[in-house]
Order: structure tokens, then C-alpha cells, then sequence
């Protein structure tokens, strides 16, 4: 696959809180997968994408915060760079 890693991430999460009825034994999925180029000894570029699913709008709220959308799932994209100016070897010399 070139000179870079694959990363990914599987979360499973189980929410029970049996003073809120809306939350008690729900879960929560998160998945992610991602890719970093090593375009040198110091520079990458990464993409990542995730994607959470809940088990109900009530729990998607939880997360997310109480104004948020009625969906049960969101997905997210990343795409940067990376440079790292100092390398350990450096700060090991001080």
C-alpha cells in the first residue's frame, strides 16, 4: 500500500443509566479507518472517515448534545497534513 500505514477503530459502547428510561441499556457503534501517507522522514499526509451509529435519537443526543439533530448516526471525514519541525533524536541531545 505504499510508504504509509492503515489505521482503524472498532468502539462498542454499552450506556445503562436506569434513572433516564430513554437510556437504559442502549449501545453505541463507532467505527473509523484511515490512511497516512509518509511523504518524507517527518511529513504525512492522512485520511480518515468514522462513522458512530446509536441505538436511539435519545442516546444520539448524549453524545452529541441536546440540540442536535434527530438522526442516530453521524459520520466524519478528516484530511490533513502533518510536519513534525523537532524529532526526539533533537530534544534527546539536550
Amino acid at each position: 500500500l505504499g510508504p504509509g500505514r492503515i489505521q482503524g477503530l472498532v468502539n462498542y459502547t454499552n450506556v445503562d443509566d436506569s434513572n433516564v428510561a430513554e437510556l437504559n441499556d442502549k449501545d453505541a457503534f463507532k467505527y473509523a479507518l484511515g490512511y497516512t501517507w509518509d511523504l518524507s522522514k517527518r511529513t504525512a499526509f492522512y485520511f480518515h472517515g468514522a462513522y458512530s451509529d446509536f441505538d436511539n435519537s435519545s442516546l444520539a443526543r448524549f453524545y452529541r448534545g441536546r440540540n442536535s439533530s434527530q438522526h442516530d448516526n453521524v459520520w466524519g471525514l478528516a484530511v490533513g497534513m502533518t510536519h513534525k519541525f523537532l524529532s526526539f533524536d533533537v530534544l534527546r541531545s539536550f
